[in-house]
């Protein structure tokens, strides 16, 4: 069984001098994001600008994720579109390894996307994702939607969470 090329390796004698844009499609696991569940697979818009041996690169990633809301727990879908970008500098034989400007890449038989789409998508993910804008999220005293309409809870009990430590300060 042949293990499939990812369209995210790219040979640096394949790509022409000048402008040139490719746009694929990756299965999550292929960029090590096989955790996350993933509605549509993940579009890369790579746009290559090569001058001589520099060659400069443009990402757009745009995927269509599940998460869980933030407020009420529902299962729901959110875009993500994010860019990235990277220049690529060819590697001495006697260079090091490590470069120290973050936007720097050095390489020598190919070029690997593959960390540079995985990085942007991660960083695009929300930390605290919503259903919906205005989700009211879920009573904190007795659990209830609060999207489908107020609870039966008493108000003034609701109305302060921090109420009961006001009174052992103040005791």
């Amino acid at each position: 069984m042949s293990k499939q090329q990812n369209p995210l390796v790219f040979l640096p004698s394949h790509i022409d001098e000048g402008a040139s844009t490719f746009e694929v499609e990756v299965k999550p696991e292929m960029v090590g994001l096989e955790s996350y569940m993933f509605h549509t697979p993940i579009r890369c818009k790579l746009d290559f600008d090569r001058i001589g041996d520099r060659i400069n690169l443009g990402v757009v990633v745009t995927a269509e994720i599940g998460v869980s809301c933030s407020k009420c727990g529902k299962p729901s879908r959110i875009e993500l579109k994010t860019s990235s970008g990277m220049t690529f500098l060819p590697r001495e034989e006697d260079e090091e390894e490590d470069v120290s400007a973050t936007d720097l890449e050095l390489y020598s038989e190919k070029l690997d996307i593959v960390p540079i789409v995985r990085d942007a998508f991660l960083l695009a993910l929300p930390i605290a994702p919503l259903c919906r804008s205005d989700c009211k999220g879920l009573c904190p005293s007795c659990g209830a939607d609060l999207n489908k309409g107020e609870c039966s809870c008493d108000k003034k009990q609701r109305a302060n969470p921090f109420e009961e430590l006001k009174r052992l300060v103040d005791g």
